[in-house]
Formats: structure tokens, sequence, C-alpha cells
């Protein structure tokens, strides 16, 4: 609800600045009022509104910004995984990538130095601790940038349907949820 005080022509948006208007013009300090006929006997026009529903569209670009934020938020939260090829979960948001593509350089020098099969110990999602070489390190970053890939599928799949509704119920039905690739699943053909 909107109330909008009108006093000589002009109109206030709060009881406190209305009050003053009538101060300073005539010097009357006026008691409690809560109806519009007591605003009535000082002058004071007195109009509550509904406040206005936000239109479809509006509706719209609130539903993408929300969109927006949960795919930000989920690219970057370290709450964000896969499941390898390899058979363990993998962090899966840009910091782990960066991690993987240091690993990969490390591996690259100790080969360049002439360790012909380097390995690490590499942490997984779940905290357990997996020894892998330069060939399972590049598998993960390939399949964690294949996992940023389908969430800007997802994400795109959303926006289409949020341009598709035809009014308040549709919109506020769509559920904002990404869901991690299982690359550990075999595609058959």
């Amino acid at each position: 609800m909107k109330t909008i005080y009108k006093y000589h022509n002009i109109e206030y948006t709060s009881e406190r600045k209305v009050r003053q208007a009538i101060w300073y013009k005539e010097r009357k300090a006026l008691p409690k009022i809560t109806t519009a006929e007591g605003w009535a006997k000082y002058g004071v026009e007195y109009i509550v509104t509904p406040t206005p529903q936000p239109t479809l569209e509006e509706l719209k670009v609130r539903k993408q910004a929300q969109l927006e934020s949960a795919y930000n938020a989920y690219r970057e939260a370290s709450s964000t995984y896969l499941t390898s090829s390899l058979g363990f979960r993998v962090n899966s948001n840009i910091t782990a990538f960066n991690n993987v593509i240091g690993l990969i350089a490390k591996a690259e020098k100790e080969i360049a130095d002439g360790n012909e099969n380097p390995t690490f110990q590499f942490r997984d999602f779940d905290n357990q601790f997996q020894t892998v070489d330069l060939n399972a390190l590049k598998t993960i970053q390939v399949e964690i940038s294949d996992n940023g890939s389908a969430s800007y599928l997802q994400k795109w799949t959303y926006e289409q349907q949020i341009n598709a509704c035809e009014d308040k119920e549709s919109l506020d039905k769509i559920e904002i949820v990404f869901t991690p690739v299982d690359f550990s699943v075999k595609e058959t053909e």
C-alpha cells in the first residue's frame, strides 16, 4: 500500500513531511490522525493506493537476475563438483580449474627436467587423496571445463524457459538448480 498526503496541491509521501508543511504554513501541531476524514479537517487529502503489481516483463527481469546470481554462485562455490571418469568426485569451480592448471604445469616441468612419469597426491572433493599423473590431471582439466560448459547449457535453457513464460504462475514454477555432470557414466551410442 502506498499513502499520499495531498496538501495545497503538493503530494507528500510521509506523514512527517505533511505535518512539517502544515506547521510551516499554519503553525499548527496536529493530533494523532488515522482516517481520511481526520486529515480532511486540516485540508489534507489522504490517498491510499494499492502497491502496483510488477508486470510480467519486470518479473522476468527479476528471474533472469536470480538466474545470473545462481549461476555465478554455482561456478564459484566450493561445493561445486563433478564425478570424474577416474572414479572419484572432483571440485569443479573456477579455483579448482586454476589449481589443476598449476599441477599440470608442475608435472610438465618435472617431465622436462627428466622425471618421466611424475605423480602427485591430489585431494578430491570428498577430501580423499588420489595419486594422479599428467594424463589424469589433463582428464580432470577437460572434465572441469566440460562441466562449466554444461552449466552454461543449463543456464541458457533456464533463460529460454523464463522468456517463454506467459504468466506469473509459470515463471514461479521455474526452480533454478544446476546439476553437475557425471563423467563416470559411459554414454551409449
